[in-house]
């Protein structure tokens, strides 16, 4: 299912391979004296399971996969006070470029405000329960993505909501944590552990994924999208 490319060019590189928006208008974006806050925040990412694989700051993939009115309105969102957690600033930032991947995968690159439509969602929502994906990762990955765009259009980005949420969300029970997911899945989990220097550092991998997988009690705070 192949769509044409966004109208916008693909962010131009410069000689060190970075978009040469991916750092401008950050500062002001945060309203931080330091220009690397974000960058830090957001921090770095591995690019596979592998160890040898490379690392990357979010931010510069966040800049080459957006074009720039996109990247400033996501670097605006994951400033905005409701994303005051830096994992949950790293999360929601990660749930974009999977996004971005995914509008690529149709054909449209750079990923731009309102390049998904209603039935580029509805079709993923459909592969998702034929593939017997989570409600919770599901349900995350559309809340990202609609929260993005309504935080856009509050703040006069003409775009258009793909995510419906009569349509698209799927329902899950507010004290209802059997289908939560752990940090990390079985075989991702085994990667880490193989991973590992030693083996008290395989330990305490293991000891962590346990505890992040007991369920937290009901009424338990949450970051909210």
């Amino acid at each position: 299912m192949k769509r044409r490319s966004a109208d916008c060019g693909a962010a131009a590189l410069d000689e060190d391979g970075v978009a040469p928006h991916a750092v401008v208008g950050a500062d002001a974006l945060t309203g931080s004296d330091d220009p690397n806050f974000l960058r830090a925040e957001l921090g770095t990412v591995r690019l596979g399971r592998k160890r040898t694989d490379p690392v990357r700051w979010r931010i510069e993939l966040m800049a080459e996969l957006c074009d720039r009115e996109t990247f400033q309105a996501v670097m605006s969102w994951l400033a905005s006070g409701k994303r005051q957690s830096q994992n949950t600033r790293r999360a929601y930032c990660d749930d974009i470029r999977f996004w971005a991947a995914f509008a690529a995968e149709l054909g449209v690159a750079p990923f731009s405000l309102g390049c998904l439509r209603y039935e580029d969602v509805t079709a993923w929502r459909l592969l998702q329960e034929a593939r017997g994906g989570s409600d919770r990762s599901v349900a995350g990955w559309l809340s990202s993505l609609s929260s993005l765009h309504a935080y856009a259009a509050r703040r006069g980005i003409a775009c258009v909501n793909p995510v419906d949420s009569e349509d698209h969300r799927p329902t899950i029970a507010r004290r209802d944590t059997s289908t939560a997911n752990p940090v990390l899945e079985v075989d991702e989990l085994q990667a880490v552990v193989e991973a590992s220097d030693d083996e008290r550092d395989a330990l305490v991998v293991t000891q962590l994924y346990t505890l992040s997988s007991t369920p937290w009690p009901a009424g338990s705070p949450r970051c909210a999208p």
